[in-house]
């Protein structure tokens, strides 16, 4: 009998699938709410913005200023300028942690471009943390701050 229960728990396993599993943990979630952020900011989505970012959101840039929810957006919304790309930097991977399954933070490097008032494409490391939680079953971004990065130390 030992042996069909193994047998059934194998089935079962493999007819939820490995991705089921995968795309419970609260870690993917998380991830998925912070790329969903830099899509965002990417697009310029001020609309999706707002609804990531809880109404006390505060957000801080390289050059160190911060900004409330309503400033931090309107900031990244700018026409003809602003983020062009955010991607995890080559080699790196973020560091997800999530707290009593309603707060997480986030560590992680991305290779970031922007375009400059002038035009010119700018690409550069930032070194980013983001802080979320969770209400109604939906991660939101409470804060997020990015600090300009040299390249990475040797391992």
């Amino acid at each position: 009998m030992n042996g069909v229960l193994r047998l059934a728990f194998a089935a079962a396993i493999l007819a939820c699938g490995p991705a089921r599993a995968w795309a419970a943990a609260p870690e993917h979630s998380v991830m998925a709410a912070v790329r969903e952020l830099d899509a965002l900011l990417v697009r310029k989505d001020a609309v999706g913005l707002a609804r990531l970012l809880v109404e006390d959101f505060v957000g801080a840039i390289p050059t160190g200023e911060w900004f409330g929810r309503d400033a931090y957006v309107a900031y990244h919304c700018r026409p003809n300028e602003g983020l062009t790309s955010i991607e995890i930097a080559p080699g790196t991977t973020p560091i997800v942690r999530v707290l009593d399954d309603r707060f997480a933070v986030v560590n992680r490097r991305v290779s970031v471009t922007r375009r400059t008032p002038d035009g010119r494409e700018q690409a550069f490391a930032v070194q980013r943390i983001e802080v979320l939680s969770r209400d109604g079953g939906r991660w939101h971004i409470v804060s997020g701050q990015g600090t300009a990065a040299g390249p990475l130390p040797p391992r």
